[in-house]
């Protein structure tokens, strides 16, 4: 892992840190929906969290993507 994360780190880098984006949307009080990315050149990184659970709470089900811009599971992004 520490491996991997220092050759992420340098694309971060090599690409500039003011080209990393953040985006938020829905609530920002616990236990309402919301969603945010984070995306740069080499990747994004997706948070849902919208789906109601079977005990009732509005937002209590979570979904988180990475995916690699140059090419998920080692296959180009046609």
């Amino acid at each position: 892992p520490q491996k991997r994360a220092a050759i992420r780190l340098k694309e971060i880098e090599d690409n500039g840190f003011e080209n990393v984006h953040f985006a938020w949307a829905g609530a920002t009080e616990p236990g309402i929906g919301h969603y945010y990315r984070i995306q740069a050149k080499s990747f994004l990184i997706e948070f849902v969290n919208t789906q109601p659970d079977a005990a009732g709470n509005p937002a209590n089900h979570i979904h988180c993507v990475w995916r690699d811009m140059d090419g998920d599971f080692a296959l180009p992004i046609q």
